[in-house]
């Protein structure tokens, strides 16, 4: 269940509309985290928090929740990109997700090495403009991956609005995978 905060914050992060922002997600997040507790934040446009967890009452320290919170605020507030930021956390891995202007999950980034989550303490080292860094790089990363495969609008699927791939579509889309040794 996706409850909705009750404190306003800082308006106008975004205009990804609200029914997209959480569109997808618990799905994306049970793929992932594979049994695995979960929890996630986003904020909306009006600056209110939405949260999706597994279980519904995930144990979590109020420190991470919070962190979490901080880093979408500050994310959505400096580097919306048409898009939105939700943050959150399987198991004890941050994680970064960016979705699309269409509500899409395009850029998710995992904060641990080889699957080991880094401990809050690191986190707490690292500043606001920190994640904004890594977030920033990401995008720039899928915005380069997205020119060079020059897909037309056409070709592209709005799964957060409902759209519905083709049969074939792994078949398509193998022919514009592009690994990252291969981005210059």
């Amino acid at each position: 269940m996706i409850a909705t905060d009750v404190t306003r914050t800082d308006q106008n992060t975004h205009a990804l509309p609200d029914a997209w922002l959480g569109a997808r997600v618990r799905g994306w997040m049970f793929d992932e985290a594979k049994g695995s507790d979960w929890w996630i934040c986003a904020i909306q446009a009006d600056g209110k928090f939405r949260y999706a967890s597994f279980p519904e009452d995930a144990a979590m320290h109020d420190d991470w929740r919070e962190l979490a919170r901080k880093v979408c605020r500050h994310m959505n507030k400096h580097a919306s990109m048409g898009g939105a930021w939700l943050c959150g956390y399987i198991g004890q891995m941050f994680y970064m997700l960016w979705k699309d202007e269409g509500g899409d999950i395009q850029i998710p980034i995992e904060f641990g090495a080889d699957g080991v989550p880094m401990p809050l303490s690191r986190f707490l080292e690292h500043t606001m403009d920190d994640f904004l860094e890594h977030g920033l790089q990401a995008h720039a990363v899928w915005k380069e991956h997205q020119y060079r495969i020059d897909h037309s609008r056409a070709q592209r699927v709005h799964l957060a609005q409902g759209e519905k791939i083709s049969p074939n579509h792994a078949e398509e889309a193998a022919k514009y995978v592009i690994m990252p040794d291969q981005i210059q």
